[in-house]
């Protein structure tokens, strides 16, 4: 594969600018807005409202919903499934029984590495919301062809790329 022009500048492995605002929804626990380049993913968390069960499992049961705003080629049910199990591991549910910590992504803007930014707006969200977290995963997408590995693809490159989540539990 020829080299692809980064519309970021830099080199195939540099990431595009990052920033996050917290706080930037009244009306729930926590919230977060997380850019990277031109990729923009708002979360609102909702935490800690009662939930009913007939099973007596005292932890706490995360949902995520993922809404998108934007055309894109994304997989909202199974990212869903993938951020639940992510923040089921992350969240210290045992601190919050019988209650539901409710997460709703909206996808602003799509350019690329949407997934890892929806994991890292869900995070930010629930450090704003205090909610008790064991570990702090972080994400990055990567484009693999059979000559390159280019880390944070833009929106065309992603169908062909892979997430990898690490946390800081993980020993090198």
């Amino acid at each position: 594969m020829a080299h692809h022009e980064r519309p970021y500048g830099g080199g195939e492995n540099t990431l595009r600018p990052l920033s996050c605002e917290l706080g930037t929804l009244k009306n729930c626990d926590g919230s977060a807005e997380w850019k990277s380049g031109h990729t923009s993913v708002l979360a609102a968390v909702h935490g800690l409202a009662p939930r009913l069960s007939q099973y007596e499992d005292s932890k706490a049961v995360v949902s995520v919903v993922i809404k998108s705003g934007v055309a894109t080629k994304t997989y909202e049910r199974e990212w869903e499934a993938f951020l639940t199990r992510q923040l089921s591991s992350c969240i210290i549910t045992e601190h919050y029984s019988r209650t539901v910590i409710s997460v709703i992504l909206q996808i602003l803007n799509a350019d690329g590495s949407v997934l890892a930014a929806c994991l890292h707006a869900t995070l930010s969200a629930l450090m704003d919301a205090g909610i008790d977290l064991r570990m702090l995963p972080t994400a990055v997408t990567c484009f693999i062809d059979t000559s390159i590995i280019r880390l944070d693809p833009v929106a065309d490159e992603d169908e062909q790329a892979i997430v990898l989540v690490f946390d800081n539990n993980a020993k090198l």
